[in-house]
Formats: structure tokens, sequence, C-alpha cells
């Protein structure tokens, strides 16, 4: 599924973009695990 989505991405001209804001996508994912990780031990 991951693999799809990220294979559509890359096929976008828009891609370019994308890269030049790499850090943007990374705080986002780092943000999304965070938060992740947070609701699982508040779960337990």
């Amino acid at each position: 599924m991951i693999k799809v989505i990220f294979k559509r991405i890359t096929e976008l001209p828009e891609f370019r973009l994308f890269v030049d804001y790499w850090y943007v996508w990374f705080f986002i994912v780092a943000l999304l695990i965070g938060l992740d990780v947070i609701l699982e031990r508040k779960l337990k």
C-alpha cells in the first residue's frame, strides 16, 4: 500500500517540490510516529 502511494508520488511532476521540502515531510512523519507511541502508552 505505502509502496504504491510512494510510486505515485515519485511519478508526479511536483515531486521535485516534495524533495525540496523533505525536512517538512520528515517532521510530519516524526510527529505521527511520536503520536502513535504516545497513544499506545496511554492505552496500555
